[in-house]
């Protein structure tokens, strides 16, 4: 999903952060997540990526549905294997490294 701009106004005139309050206004907030239905702290979420100010377009998720939904922990999956990937090479070079000096001395 593209990422939002909360400073950048939309075709329909309306800030990222202006949209929320209003459909925040429009669109009661339930005890539990609208997707797996587990009483956690909640976040207004836009389904449609186009934030329309309909509260048909919003959902009240959990943190872990939120990003979940909007790929952003599929992303942080992505960007820890890298590091993971990055680490270990570096680690291999200086396991390398000390081999070849112990065979030096």
């Amino acid at each position: 999903m593209k990422k939002i701009n909360p400073d950048k106004f939309h075709a329909h005139g309306f800030s990222y952060k202006t949209i929320h309050n209003k459909v925040r206004k429009m669109k009661k907030k339930p005890k539990e997540c609208e997707r797996c239905h587990q009483i956690k702290p909640l976040e207004l979420a836009n389904i449609s990526g186009k934030y329309f100010i309909n509260q048909n377009d919003f959902e009240w998720l959990c943190r872990k549905c939120h990003i979940t939904g909007d790929g952003r922990m599929k992303n942080l999956w992505k960007a820890q294997k890298k590091a993971w990937k990055e680490f270990l090479k570096e680690q291999d070079k200086i396991y390398n490294q000390k081999n070849i000096l112990g065979m030096l001395i």
